[in-house]
């Protein structure tokens, strides 16, 4: 009984060790691109290279109500991404848009200012990203159930500066 559990167990470990060793191996060459032969005399040495294009959020309000007494708003725009150094992430708001009462009232424009519009690859890259403030104004607005679109413009640019945000 002992001599047949050797013999099995010797069996098995034959069979694993055979299929081990039938198993083809293959060697990765994900991203090789070029190879080169090297004889024994010399050194060799390999380029690496890495692309990867920008990438980027834009985080901006959805909706703003502007406060009932001085008929403004302050808002947030976050920007966040992996951009390359010689690119810049723009976010302009429309520097002035109607807002319509919903009882007949002639439109009131609102006037916006953002401190600022070009977000750099320091502030971008960085962990938190990004932020700036803006502001909407509609000093002339009265009593009544207003609403507009502010819209923002939001690309990807050249850095030909070399300032940080």
């Amino acid at each position: 009984m002992r001599k047949l559990k050797q013999i099995s167990a010797t069996t098995l470990a034959a069979i694993s060790m055979a299929a081990t060793l039938v198993s083809p191996a293959f060697a990765e060459t994900t991203g090789v691109t070029e190879t080169q032969t090297i004889n024994s005399a010399t050194s060799g040495s390999a380029t690496v290279t890495y692309t990867q294009e920008s990438s980027f959020t834009v985080s901006i309000p959805k909706k703003i109500e502007l406060d009932g007494t001085t008929k403004s708003a302050e808002y947030t725009v976050k920007v966040k991404g992996d951009i390359s150094n010689n690119e810049k992430v723009t976010v302009a708001p429309n520097s002035t848009f109607n807002l319509s009462d919903s009882h007949g009232k002639a439109d009131v424009e609102a006037t916006v200012t953002q401190t600022t519009q070009d977000f750099m690859p320091s502030g971008i890259n960085s962990e938190n990203g990004a932020e700036t403030t803006g502001e909407i104004s509609a000093t002339a607005l009265t009593a009544g159930d207003w609403t507009g679109q502010l819209n923002f413009d939001i690309a990807l640019n050249e850095n030909s500066a070399s300032s940080t945000n």
